[in-house]
């Protein structure tokens, strides 16, 4: 993932798979206030919330997160903590016909 190191909130939008996008911010710790993504999990099931717009609404005006972090922290609280299914994100991005792209990535 270190091909990715530098890339701006704003340049997010250039990467297809939110999967990669979700991965990134875990992997680079840009978590706000230094609070794992774990703890921001348990934080939101703690609230019982069952829709995922009332989970991001509520990190939005209780924690100040911003929309992106919000809803990677309420996808995660809805599946149980995890943000990937052991899914290798890259991989699933170059399935089926886009796989012949995957060198070009790769070289990246």
């Amino acid at each position: 993932m270190d091909r990715f190191r530098g890339l701006r909130a704003g340049a997010f939008h250039q990467v297809a798979d939110r999967r990669i996008v979700d991965e990134l911010r875990i992997r680079e710790k840009e978590m706000p206030n230094d609070v794992a993504l774990a703890d921001w999990v348990k934080v939101v099931q703690a609230e019982k919330l069952e829709e995922h717009g009332e989970r991001v609404a509520f990190l939005k005006s209780k924690h100040g997160l911003d929309h992106g972090y919000g809803n990677l922290v309420a996808h995660s609280a809805a599946g149980g903590g995890a943000t990937s299914r052991g899914e290798d994100p890259v991989a699933a991005q170059y399935e089926g016909a886009k796989a012949p792209l995957r060198p070009a990535y790769d070289q990246a």
